[in-house]
This record gives structure tokens, sequence and C-alpha cells, in this order.
């Protein structure tokens, strides 16, 4: 049971690093667009849709990611802190 504790915390602190760790695109509008569709205006329009919901995504994925590795971490520490009391209560009925 100590091992699925110690596996949870790891699996929590990488989690967590990886949602930091992800970078979100910048806001400025460029001509990533591959095909001009007749005017500048409307490339600048597709553009920053695709722009909008790149940051969209990416700061959604952070919060995901966070948020998982804190209820993965959180539930290691109760798996870990059940075999502490388990190990305590056997002790004392020894006694």
């Amino acid at each position: 049971m100590r091992k699925y504790g110690i596996v949870g915390l790891v699996l929590a602190v990488i989690l967590v690093i990886v949602g930091f760790a992800l970078r979100v695109p910048e806001r400025s509008i460029g001509w990533d667009v591959e095909e001009y569709v007749g005017g500048d205006a409307y490339n600048y329009i597709i553009e920053g849709e695709i722009r909008a919901g790149e940051i969209a995504g990416t700061k959604a994925s952070k919060t995901i990611y966070i948020i998982g590795g804190s209820i993965v971490g959180m539930m290691s520490l109760l798996v870990l802190g059940y075999e502490t009391d388990k190990k305590k209560i056997a002790e004392v009925k020894v006694d």
C-alpha cells in the first residue's frame, strides 16, 4: 500500500511540473495562415480565431494538469496516512 502512495506522489509532482511548464502562446497575430482567402481582414479574423483557440486550449490543459496533480497528491497522502494509522493501531493492540 505504501508503494502506491509514493508512486502517486511522484506522479502528482510530475503532473504539477508539466502544468506549470506548458507555455501559453503569445497573443500577437502573425501571418500563420497558409492560404490567402481574399482579403487581409479575413486573414486576420482567421488567425485571431486560431490563436484564441490555441491560447484557450493551452490554459485549459495547464489547469487540468495542475488540478489533476493536486488531486492525485492528496489521494496519495491519504493512502500514506491510512497506512501509518493502521500500523499505530496494530502497535497499540499488541501492547
